[in-house]
């Protein structure tokens, strides 16, 4: 808690004052985190951050003033591929502090009562000059700090994604930026433009570098002779852990085969004989702990399959359609998905250069799209989307149409319309770094 109090102080983040006439400061409290990490070891941190949900619209914040743009998984994984095409080096820093960096630019003064354990005059409060965690803008704030900076130094933002950078030098060297909060994913052309870059970076900011990258978000990337290996091993076998499974045995497929849980089959259990359009109670529905148990599992599980495990991608969907209301037979299915990751556990998403027979600096988008036509109780029909780019997947999807389609060629044209649109969104951002 020292710590991060001479940081407030060193930051010139607060003012004392006396409490202002009509004014209702704002409470902070103190959030303590402990946390293994594969890069810092253990890592414990205390933050002082303001309870802002105590914040009030218009008066403390302005409403259109709070998003932060970040990168999205795709975007990483077409960074991933640029590096790889490219033979560049792919580094990652992080921006200690970031949101302290970062000026309050609402026209209302923004008052504080700071945590209890911290000293202060009687009938005194804080004005806070910088961004703290827990106030709405703060992460607004902070990516218009750090935007400017990098203009600064050189950088364009890319026209169609807001969290990437890029930089060209006249000898031709390049640099590739991602940002995501105060998590900087960069691809340089070599070793000495990143140094040069974060040289410049650090002359705003403290950065804190890790070198070639070994852990982004929680994905673990493991360079190999032709590219990187992305996979979530140690979140998964957390998750077995969780639910006591990591001794157990495994399933070779993720989904429970053709048995009681067939569509048919479940059509003809909850329906009542009399009447077709009555259903039959549903089976038991699970207790509280374990209702949330199955959504935490789902979640997780959901986690592993939009970052680096496409092959359960049908299967959660399934799993997380039922999450409002799990029944038993739901869990079964759950525990016996766990059961395949057990046995799947290196399973992992790979990234190579020279996958297709093309031109040096080139890239070729591949879509794949299908659709299950109606294959549910609701009469929802399921769109499945693939995109690869030089060979390399970097994007997949599998989930429920919004509208009921009339026909198998309708939900088809509706899958394929989702994936045209996610393909053109890549393209733009290829066009973005003048590909």
């Amino acid at each position: 808690m020292n710590a991060e109090l001479e940081k407030f102080r060193s930051k010139d983040v607060y003012e004392e004052v006396p409490i202002p006439t009509g004014v209702k400061p704002i409470s902070m409290g103190w959030v303590h985190t402990e946390k293994i990490d594969s890069l810092k070891g253990v890592v414990r941190k205390s933050r002082c951050v303001v309870h802002g949900n105590r914040q009030k619209e218009k008066l403390d914040y302005d409403p259109f003033s709070v998003s932060s743009p970040v990168i999205d998984l795709v975007t990483i994984r077409l960074l991933t591929i640029i590096g790889c095409e490219l033979g560049m080096t792919i580094q990652h820093l992080d921006v200690e502090s970031a949101y302290l960096n970062a000026s309050i630019t609402h026209s209302n003064p923004i008052y504080v009562f700071p945590p209890k354990s911290v000293p202060l005059k009687k009938n005194h409060c804080w004005l806070l000059k910088r961004s703290v965690y827990g106030l709405k803008q703060s992460g607004f704030e902070w990516y218009h700090t750090i935007k400017r900076v990098l203009e600064d130094i050189g950088f364009n933002q890319v026209l169609h994604n807001d969290g990437l950078f890029h930089i060209e030098y006249e000898e031709g060297s390049v640099i590739y930026l991602g940002l995501y909060v105060d998590d900087i994913l960069m691809v340089g052309s070599s070793q000495k433009v990143i140094d040069n870059f974060v040289d410049q970076l650090r002359d705003h900011f403290e950065v804190k570098v890790f070198g070639e990258i070994s852990n982004y978000l929680g994905i673990e990337f493991r360079k190999t002779e032709s590219g990187y290996i992305l996979s979530q091993e140690k979140f998964l076998k957390k998750l077995l852990k969780d639910f006591k499974l990591d001794d157990s045995y495994g399933k070779n497929i993720p989904w429970i085969p053709n048995d009681k849980y067939e569509k048919v089959a479940i059509i003809r259990e909850n329906v009542n004989p009399e009447n077709d359009f009555e259903k039959v109670p549903n089976e038991t529905l699970l207790d509280p702990d374990a209702k949330k148990l199955y959504q935490s599992g789902v979640g997780s599980l959901l986690w592993a399959a939009t970052n680096t495990r496409p092959d359960i991608s049908v299967v959660v969907n399934s799993l997380g359609s039922k999450s409002a209301n799990p029944n038993v037979h739901d869990y079964e299915k759950l525990i016996y998905c766990l059961r395949y990751i057990k046995n799947s556990m290196g399973y992992h998403i790979e990234y190579k250069r020279n996958r297709l027979n093309i031109p040096p600096k080139s890239f070729v988008i591949e879509c794949f799209s299908d659709a299950s036509f109606a294959p549910g109780l609701d009469r929802k029909s399921i769109s499945g989307t693939l995109i690869y780019v030089n060979g390399n997947l970097v994007q997949w999807a599998t989930k429920k149409q919004t509208v009921i389609a009339q026909s198998s060629a309708a939900c088809e044209m509706l899958a394929l319309n989702y994936t045209m649109l996610k393909a053109i969104e890549i393209k733009k951002q290829f066009n973005g770094f003048g590909f």
